[in-house]
């Protein structure tokens, strides 16, 4: 066993929500098809939650025997304008130091150039083996696969989505009537299957609380950002307590330290350290680690002995 302090707070009231986890823009990517073709899996066991890491190949797409949009001849094709547009540059830049071609010419060959470049290295280093090569560009894990194996597809159609285990965004609805409560929060807290964790602990901050309901609904949103904690997983929805400030100090004890007996709340006063007194109490506010106690033990810490103020 533990013993712990009886201990001052300002727990004011505490608004019970449920918050969306939600990743974080940047923290979440979605894989476009580059061409059109026939989908393969480079791996069989390619399937959600799979640990990725940056430049890691996830399928293939093979356009053969395709009339339209064939990978091969859009390569074929993109090298060939390389080579032209790179060779006409390069006689307008000799004709523009002579002050042959005007300035202007020598800028829209330089884009045309530019261009080209671009699509033809972007098409050879995704070529493999003549099939267009689909990898993940961070490091994360497969949240969703949108495709299967074998289906066809088009050019900017999504092929699977990456996902990194954090940082989270943390949505909890609350009704219209704690609007003003909520200019006086003092914590959150996570109450995760392994325990609860306050939102420092969880490296978080409050982003924003909205000012407007929308549409029929009675309810606004507290925004917040969090780093996670064990069991965080995006898409999921995990209870929260949302605790504001009181004016003034409250008597409070770990909520561990509760007993509960026929709907009566106990706790054990050390008057020793071997001896306990069993004392009845009155439970006040909880912000999901601290329970506000309104009756039960001394309210001011003179009136308490040495080992008095230990609750077990």
């Amino acid at each position: 066993f533990s013993a712990s302090d009886v201990q001052k707070a300002r727990i004011g009231s505490t608004i019970k929500s449920s918050a969306l986890l939600s990743s974080l823009p940047g923290a979440e990517k979605k894989i476009i098809a580059k061409a059109s073709g026939i989908v393969s899996y480079v791996s069989p066991t390619l399937s959600p939650g799979c640990i990725l890491r940056s430049g890691q190949e996830l399928m293939r797409i093979s356009s053969k025997g395709l009339a339209e949009d064939n990978i091969e001849v859009r390569y074929s094709l993109a090298q060939a304008e390389f080579q032209r547009s790179a060779e006409e540059y390069e006689r307008l830049k000799t004709l523009s130091a002579k002050n042959i071609v005007s300035k202007a010419e020598l800028n829209a060959a330089r884009a045309a150039y530019l261009s080209a470049k671009a699509e033809y290295e972007n098409l050879r280093e995704n070529l493999k083996d003549g099939l267009f090569s689909v990898s993940a560009d961070m490091n994360g894990y497969i949240d969703e696969i949108y495709v299967s194996n074998g289906d066809y597809v088009t050019t900017g159609t999504p092929l699977a989505c990456i996902a990194q285990n954090g940082p989270f965004l943390a949505t909890a609805k609350v009704s219209s009537s704690f609007f003003e409560s909520l200019g006086r929060i003092s914590d959150v807290v996570f109450m995760a299957p392994k325990g609860a964790f306050s939102l420092n602990e969880t490296g978080g901050k409050i982003v924003s609380i909205s000012r407007s309901t929308v549409g029929q609904s009675p309810l606004i949103s507290v925004n917040m950002q969090i780093d996670g904690f064990e069991g965080c997983v995006s898409g999921s929805f995990i209870d929260v307590r949302i605790c504001t400030e009181s004016s003034e100090e409250k008597m409070a004890v770990p909520d561990e330290a509760l007993v509960e007996e026929s709907g009566n709340f106990f706790v054990y006063k050390q008057l020793s350290p071997v001896l306990f007194e069993k004392v009845q109490v009155l439970r006040g506010e909880s912000n999901g680690k601290l329970t506000v106690i309104e009756s039960g033990l001394a309210q001011a810490a003179g009136s308490l002995d040495a080992h008095s103020g230990h609750v077990h």
